[in-house]
């Protein structure tokens, strides 16, 4: 599918609003937008959580050139000034594909996340009860499954 740039910023992310929605919950809900200017075409990342990529390097402003990948999320886009025979041959696969690897950032201040603050816990459950020892259990497995990194061990 082509999709041209024809307005002057294109804005790219999961709300509805935006030029080009994406529903990945991996996108921010304003990502980045592309955008001309004295005849360049330059991609920004608007501060999403995880990220705006350009041949596979994270970016924050970069001058797109013909062939250029961008990565929003899962979704994969080639840039293109003019389609050509080689345009159909670049490849839209990561050689991590195959291993089922999802990153998600989420932002979470120290205030909010009660995990991170144990005093709380211990204020908020009795501590030999039925609801502190299941905590403490959901706590160990989800350590446990955080560190695993590939298919295999999972």
């Amino acid at each position: 599918m082509t999709i041209p740039i024809s307005v002057e910023e294109l804005m790219i992310g999961r709300e509805p609003a935006n030029n080009m929605m994406i529903n990945d919950p991996l996108v921010s809900r304003h990502h980045c937008s592309i955008g001309t200017s004295e005849g360049q075409v330059r991609i920004t990342d608007l501060e999403s959580l995880n990220g705006t990529f350009v041949n596979d390097v994270p970016t924050r402003e970069k001058t797109l050139e013909h062939g250029d990948r961008i990565k929003v999320g899962e979704s994969q886009f080639v840039f293109l000034v003019e389609e050509d025979e080689h345009s159909a041959a670049i490849p839209l696969v990561d050689s991590t594909d195959e291993h089922f690897i999802t990153a998600v950032t989420v932002k979470l201040d120290q205030d909010e996340a009660v995990y991170l603050q144990p005093d709380k816990i211990a204020q908020t459950i009795s501590p030999g009860g039925r609801m502190a020892r299941d905590l403490a259990a959901l706590l160990r497995i989800s350590t446990a499954i955080s560190g695993i990194r590939n298919l295999e061990e999972l």
